[in-house]
């Protein structure tokens, strides 16, 4: 086995670790066990595009990244203690106060199962209170609080801000372009997954 010296600064070839010769074949060994059989001689950047890096699912993942990172950066920057979900749920609370934990979650789209540990940490900076739902008292109501008032009116322009700073590569008609489709493979995912789950 022969190390492959590569240009740390080139990502397309960077990725490339070993390779062994093999009479008029070389096997490219990568990171993550990627192996590549190419003829000798063939070495060149087409032949080493990263396959994932345009598939939508990984994209995606990028781009969550880097929402969370300006959210906690400018939550950081702010002095507010709020995670993404723990906002959300906050939203949802303050556009209907009364709901019951899982229906919040499907509100904003969590897991039923771990809601209860993201309003367990809003109550316990006083955003919201829970009192036992009357009507079923297996289900707990959730209500905001005059601080969870308070900080969801001061967070609320800065989270509106900084929503373009997650896009900051794309102009203003990209942005409300790129939010649009979001918005419609969310909504005509959601029914197929629905669907299928019927």
């Amino acid at each position: 086995m022969v190390f492959l010296h590569t240009d740390a600064s080139d990502s397309k070839f960077s990725i490339c670790t070993y390779y062994i010769q093999e009479k008029d074949m070389c096997t490219y060994l990568f990171p993550f066990a990627k192996v590549a059989r190419i003829p000798f001689g063939a070495f060149s950047e087409e032949n080493f595009q990263m396959t994932v890096t345009g598939m939508a699912g990984h994209l995606i993942r990028r781009l969550n990244q880097m929402s969370t990172q300006v959210f906690s950066q400018r939550m950081q920057e702010t002095g507010y203690d709020l995670t993404p979900v723990q906002f959300a749920a906050l939203d949802a609370v303050c556009s209907s106060p009364g709901l019951d934990q899982a229906r919040i979650a499907a509100m904003i789209a969590y897991d039923r199962a771990t809601i209860g540990g993201v309003i367990d940490r809003l109550e316990q900076k006083g955003l919201v209170t829970r009192t036992i739902n009357e009507r079923d008292r297996r289900a707990r109501l959730v209500m905001i609080t005059g601080k969870g008032q308070r900080v969801y009116k001061e967070v609320l322009p800065i989270i509106r801000k900084l929503q373009s700073e997650i896009l900051t590569g794309l102009c203003a008609e990209e942005q409300r372009q790129f939010l649009r489709l979001a918005a419609k493979a969310v909504h005509l995912g959601s029914d197929t997954l629905s669907d299928g789950e019927e």
